[in-house]
């Protein structure tokens, strides 16, 4: 019965490829360096989601020197991009709340 590859993406969810016959993986992730590569696109996008507002700005930056240079390949900067922009909305909803409440105590009814 064949076995689905082993790898987890950079998305967080696992490969969909049928696994090479006796290997875990399949032919796109059998390389080393490519699970490599999977592996610090996760840990990156680990950190954007505890980063402040200039550590998501340098990370977006980083990003877009990587793709223009071809250093990431589009899939893994995708992921990172989504990841970025989900840490956006959520400090542009802290940053909304702690507004809200500086108004609301100088401005008491």
């Amino acid at each position: 019965m064949p076995r689905y590859c082993a790898e987890i993406l950079a998305t967080g969810l696992q490969c969909t490829q049928f696994a090479r016959k006796g290997q875990i993986w399949c032919r796109a992730h059998v390389d080393p360096r490519l699970r490599e590569k999977n592996d610090e696109t996760r840990q990156f996008i680990a950190c954007v989601g505890v980063q402040d507002v200039s550590g998501v700005a340098s990370a977006l930056g980083k990003i877009a020197c990587e793709l223009r240079l071809k250093l990431i390949t589009p899939v893994h900067a995708e992921a990172v991009l989504d990841a970025i922009e989900t840490r956006l909305d959520q400090l542009s909803g802290t940053l909304a709340a702690k507004t809200c409440d500086q108004v609301t105590s100088a401005n008491p009814v």
